[in-house]
């Protein structure tokens, strides 16, 4: 027997969500002081489900943590962070909602450092805005550093480091590089369990988190 087809089924696979994640931009912060803003920062495009991911860098503030990063007014749930050497990195993340495109983003710090670096990454199509996994290992002096991590099917990952300018990538793909760190992300289609994510140079610290 051969049941009739239900354009109500087409409906339900046409809505199946397909994961992305997109690099936006990036952004140098040269003031110093315990409160880093960069105004109107590019977001992306709006979606119900958007996330916006914000990795943080600082340069030359020993043993300082960040304390908020707020996107667009409202603190963003920081994954984890870690320090090495006078630099530290930190991933954070929100789900901005609304026809907003821009948003200041403001990174404030126990300590004073010198300078910082955000990198953003617009993400879509998540089973959940709660990360699969993450990685923020101890840092410390220049070295070939590494974040391991469960990479979900259909799912991604973005990571940054501080590498003083001059960082290069493997299992993920180099987004953006600028003078104290460089971002990179990636995509797979099956589960890569325990991915190692290496950025090799003058790397002091590394995080990387992945969504399904």
């Amino acid at each position: 027997m051969v049941l009739p087809f239900s354009p109500s089924l087409l409906g339900v696979i046409g809505k199946k969500k397909i994961f992305s994640r997109e690099y936006i931009t990036s952004a140098s912060y040269n003031s110093g002081g315990a409160a880093h803003t960069f105004n109107g920062v590019n977001i992306g495009s709006p979606a119900s489900d958007r996330l916006v991911a914000v990795c943080a860098i600082y340069a030359w503030n020993q043993n300082t943590n960040f304390t908020t990063i707020s996107i667009g007014g409202v603190d963003g749930d920081i994954v984890g962070q870690n320090d090495g050497s006078n630099v530290g990195m930190a991933i954070a993340y929100r789900r901005v909602t609304g026809s907003i495109t821009t948003a200041d983003i403001v990174v404030n710090y126990s300590g004073t450092p010198a300078r910082s670096e955000i990198h953003v990454f617009r993400i879509s199509g998540q089973t959940s805005d709660v990360p699969y996994d993450f990685h923020f290992p101890a840092g410390g002096g220049a070295s070939n550093r590494s974040a391991t991590l469960d990479l979900p099917a259909k799912g991604g990952l973005i990571a940054a480091a501080y590498d003083a300018g001059s960082g290069s990538w493997t299992n993920a793909t180099e987004d953006a590089q600028l003078s104290e760190s460089s971002c990179a992300s990636s995509v797979s289609d099956t589960l890569q369990s325990g991915l190692t994510v290496t950025c090799s140079g003058n790397v002091r610290a590394i995080g990387a988190v992945s969504w399904a």
